[in-house]
């Protein structure tokens, strides 16, 4: 090798080595700043000195915000991230920089809570397919409290405010010849509560009232309102609105029944309820309810048809029941008779009825097609929903509870059957046309009618089994009564005000 390359290479190192050791003292004399770099939902707004001066500007500023919430501190937007690094770099922003940079993009917050409610699956039993679309719902709030009490003050409106705090305090009376107990209270869906930082710019829940309200209507939004007058009942007022009896008095929680005199004067909520939240009640329940009494008929060869006398006078009985009572959001939805405990009170005394049916011109015999109407299930029974307005709507028929699953469906008068087939909102139905005016429906029974279309049947023919097919949540039988009309365009009649007495 040649000198020369030698020197070269040795001149290099020591060039290197001196670069090094100079760049090393260079550095020791300035050492890197701890600064702090600040994102908004991951974009870099700048760099400051100090992560609790913009904290704390953020809390001075933002008086506005503690006043209308009455709080006493104001926290940075959900999407604020401090990180803290080193750089040699002298362009640093100041406090004020970046919160005005943060105040023009993204709301601030306050410590609070929110309330999620989560909607159980709904399957359909007759398809099989999850039919739930309901969405869970978000409520946020200042105080916890705000909401277990708000929520108190709805079971309270489902269930009664006496039922519940004698419940709650383990305190309700023993039943000894009639009364009712609550067993259990419960709610459908999964309520969760956790503290969060809420943005102060959505809406929040301040108070127990208007979580209450939110619950029960669905709205915050002012609900109509009638100015009680000289007369008014509750059950007018409430077919007039489109209500319920049961509605009404949710809407109202201070009335504690349907028979409270009102005043004159008097303003009273007529909203429909659109609960949030679904509030179940099962009761046990002992009552005395009335066994309707049956008419007999017995031919009389010696008497001309059309002439008819009393024989035995009716009577209703008087049965003592026990009932497993479901209740959602106040109304029944299914009921059970514990018919091994049914004590008779009273008993039932049919009406017998001798009909002539001979003929005044050939001097045979001439038979009557139909009767009296009879009641359309086994005996003891429950009305569960009367007709009339129900959730909106017009419930155009009575739903009767009681008698068991595949209890007999019996044919209020004698007819032919003009439809025997199944709907999704009526499950399993038959429909009998009476051939003087009047049609009858029967509804949610356990599977397709006894009989096929055009079978003419008798009064008191079975034509069905009790059942909860189609839109039902428990076994009833869904009874409907029309009058001069095509079916499917139908002018319904109140079975309890028309063929019956109820």
């Amino acid at each position: 090798m040649k000198i020369s390359n030698i020197t070269g290479i040795l001149f290099s190192i020591l060039v290197g080595l001196l670069v090094f050791f100079v760049g090393i003292d260079v550095q020791s004399n300035s050492a890197p700043n701890k600064i702090y770099k600040v994102y908004l939902n991951g974009v870099t707004i700048g760099l400051i000195k100090s992560e609790d001066e913009l904290i704390n500007l953020i809390d001075e500023k933002q008086n506005k915000i503690k006043l209308k919430y009455k709080v006493d501190k104001v926290y940075p937007p959900k999407g604020l991230e401090i990180k803290e690094e080193y750089t040699y770099s002298n362009q640093i922003n100041s406090v004020e920089e970046v919160y005005n940079i943060i105040q023009d993009k993204d709301p601030f917050t306050i410590s609070g809570y929110t309330a999620t409610i989560k909607y159980p699956e709904e399957v359909n039993e007759n398809e099989g397919e999850n039919t739930n679309k309901k969405e869970p719902v978000y409520l946020n709030l200042l105080r916890k409290e705000d909401f277990e009490e708000g929520f108190k003050n709805v079971i309270k409106a489902f269930v009664g405010s006496d039922e519940y705090e004698l419940f709650v305090s383990n305190n309700q009376p023993e039943i000894t010849d009639t009364g009712s107990k609550i067993e259990t209270i419960y709610w459908e869906e999964n309520i969760t509560l956790r503290e969060n930082l809420i943005n102060a710019d959505s809406f929040i829940f301040e108070n127990e009232d208007d979580i209450s309200k939110y619950l029960l209507f669905g709205t915050l939004e002012e609900q109509k309102k009638y100015t009680i007058r000289e007369g008014d009942d509750i059950p007018t007022i409430s077919y007039n609105n489109m209500l319920s009896t049961e509605e009404f008095l949710v809407a109202n929680p201070e009335f504690l029944n349907e028979h409270i005199l009102l005043t004159p004067g008097q303003t009273v909520n007529i909203g429909l309820i659109k609960p949030v939240v679904t509030v179940v009640a099962e009761l046990h329940v002992v009552e005395d309810i009335v066994n309707r009494y049956k008419t007999e008929y017995v031919d009389d060869k010696e008497s001309y048809y059309g002439t008819q006398k009393v024989t035995q006078e009716g009577s209703d009985g008087i049965t003592r029941v026990t009932e497993k009572v479901l209740y959602r959001n106040g109304e029944i939805q299914n009921l059970v008779i514990i018919h091994n405990l049914s004590q008779e009170i009273t008993p039932v005394v049919n009406e017998v009825i001798s009909r002539g049916i001979r003929s005044y011109s050939y001097g045979g015999f001439q038979y009557y097609s139909g009767g009296s109407w009879q009641w359309p299930t086994a005996n003891p029974c429950i009305i569960t929903s009367s007709f009339g307005p129900r959730w909106g709507k017009n419930h155009n028929g009575i739903d009767i509870s009681g008698t068991g699953y595949r209890s007999p469906i019996f044919a209020s008068d004698g007819g032919v059957i003009i439809v025997n087939e199944f709907h999704y909102s009526y499950g399993y139905y038959t429909v009998i046309d009476h051939q003087n005016g009047y049609m009858t429906l029967y509804a949610h029974m356990a599977e397709k009618g006894l009989h096929p279309v055009g079978k003419r049947v008798k009064r008191g023919e079975i034509v069905g089994l009790m059942g909860s097919t189609g839109s039902s949540t428990g076994t009833h039988l869904h009874f409907e009564i029309m009058k001069d009309t095509v079916f499917r365009y139908s002018n319904h009649l109140d079975p309890c005000n028309s063929i019956f007495k109820c």
